[in-house]
């Protein structure tokens, strides 16, 4: 389940990015989005509960998704950050990517 992923990948980026003003916003991120798991739950299977959740409350939480995911994006051609431990940073996977995010890690 998500809920039981998503404190083990807030600590783990939380550990591992030395950025603050990155890790900030991917700290803000993941609390919002923890926030609204609840409403994941309920979208995600059939429940009897489903049609007490109003609109404003799945797109809080579907935005909360998204401003996640957008997090680990490059800002400049919209491909997955990765991880090379090697180098110690997040960086952008496209290596055609003129603009490359590169994130500092510990």
């Amino acid at each position: 389940m998500v809920g039981d992923l998503l404190p083990h990948a807030k600590k783990r980026i939380a550990a591992l990015v030395k950025d603050e003003p990155y890790k900030d916003k991917v700290s803000l991120a993941f609390t919002e989005l923890e926030r609204t798991t609840i409403l994941g739950n309920l979208l995600s299977h059939d429940n009897p509960l489903i049609d007490r959740v109003s609109i404003h409350e799945v797109k809080e939480f579907c935005n909360c998704v998204r401003e996640l995911h957008r997090l680990f994006l490059c800002p400049n051609c919209e491909c997955f950050v990765d991880y090379f431990k090697d180098l110690n940073i997040l960086r952008c996977s496209n290596q055609k990517c003129e603009k490359p995010i590169e994130i500092k890690t510990n």
